[in-house]
């Protein structure tokens, strides 16, 4: 019954262990996240397939390059995936603000 409903439902499902690990991908998924050609993805991490993007909010869009540049400082290539939003303003008046989640490999 359990495997009708996982297989059935009208959404991508991608079931993962606590460290990431992908145990089971309903048809939906395999057919959204699987490139053709490409390997299986069970056993692989779901991070490294779809990483977390870091969220950076700027309280002034004009300090992006500066933003920018101060992330390449701490991230090496290739880049992790990000964001960038204008905000009308952030929390004690900070102008930068970059929500991201670190994980130890």
């Amino acid at each position: 019954m359990k495997r009708d409903y996982f297989e059935g439902a009208d959404v991508a499902v991608t079931i993962c262990a606590k460290d990431g690990t992908i145990l089971d991908m309903n048809a939906k998924s395999r057919r959204t996240f699987l490139k053709p050609g490409s390997e299986e993805l069970i056993g692989k991490n779901v991070l490294d397939c779809h990483p977390e993007p870091a969220r950076s909010l700027l309280a002034d869009m004009g300090d992006f390059t500066a933003m920018n540049g101060v992330y390449a400082q701490f991230f090496s290539e290739p880049f992790p995936a990000r964001s960038a939003v204008a905000v009308k303003t952030l929390p004690k008046g900070a102008l930068v603000e970059i929500e991201c989640i670190a994980s130890r490999s």
